[in-house]
């Protein structure tokens, strides 16, 4: 995240050539130890330079079910964790993260 929004070139370069569930896209989590346990997975970067990090997104109701009519997901079982409710996801293809962007507000979730 830099300046209220996912920086879709870094993000792109992050999975470039990665075989992913879902495609290339921003992959969220409702709840916190879901996103912790995929942030520190994928931590490689520390959370620096635009690696994994935990974030608090806010969007309206009403841009979040725009996305989804365009191809965005929501509670999606994660692949491994079909039987965990906790680990289900919100994905936003790479295509949607601008009008993504638009829409949502960002925080830093230091909890």
């Amino acid at each position: 995240m830099s300046n209220q929004r996912i920086d879709t070139e870094k993000l792109q370069k992050h999975q470039y050539g990665r075989e992913l569930q879902l495609g290339t896209g921003l992959y969220l989590f409702r709840q916190r130890a879901a996103a912790e346990y995929w942030s520190n997975l994928e931590g490689r970067s520390q959370g620096k330079g635009g690696g994994p990090a935990v974030l608090k997104i806010t969007m309206p109701t009403n841009v979040w079910k725009t996305l989804k009519s365009m191809g965005a997901k929501d509670n999606a079982p994660t692949q491994g964790f079909d039987n965990d409710a906790i680990f289900n996801q919100s994905f936003v293809p790479i295509d949607l993260l601008e009008a993504f962007n638009i829409g949502a507000r960002f925080e830093m979730d230091s909890e």
